[in-house]
């Protein structure tokens, strides 16, 4: 597979066959949509996109920056967020783990950023 055609194509997740630790497996080339072809895609936020928005609480205080998106992927069919984990740059102390907000604590969205519940920032 060409891999400068598998830009600004949609995979939907319905369409996976298997997920592995290296490897997303699918039927056929035929399943990624293009965009001229899926009106949805435009709309659609890419996930690299979500990779430089900020973490603010309701009450707009920022907690950080996303640095990775932890998804489920037990079924392929169904994937979900299940946490945000903020980057290294969001914490003070050198050494320590990078801290993870779950999709639950999530209220909104905005332009440029992920809100979380106000209680977040307390931990």
């Amino acid at each position: 597979m060409d891999n400068n055609k598998l830009i600004n194509r949609l995979l939907q997740a319905s369409a996976i066959s298997t997920i592995e630790q290296k490897a997303i497996t699918i039927a056929n080339e035929q399943m990624l949509a293009e965009e001229k072809t899926d009106g949805r895609l435009p709309a659609l936020l890419p996930g690299k996109r979500v990779l430089s928005y900020k973490v603010i609480s309701e009450g707009g205080i920022v907690i950080g920056k996303v640095g990775n998106v932890l998804i489920d992927t037990s079924i392929p069919i169904a994937l979900r967020v299940v946490a945000f984990e903020l980057g290294s740059d969001s914490h003070s102390r050198s050494g320590q783990r990078n801290r993870i907000i779950a999709a639950s604590e999530v209220t909104g969205y905005e332009r440029d950023a992920v809100v979380v519940l106000d209680k977040v920032v307390k931990r």
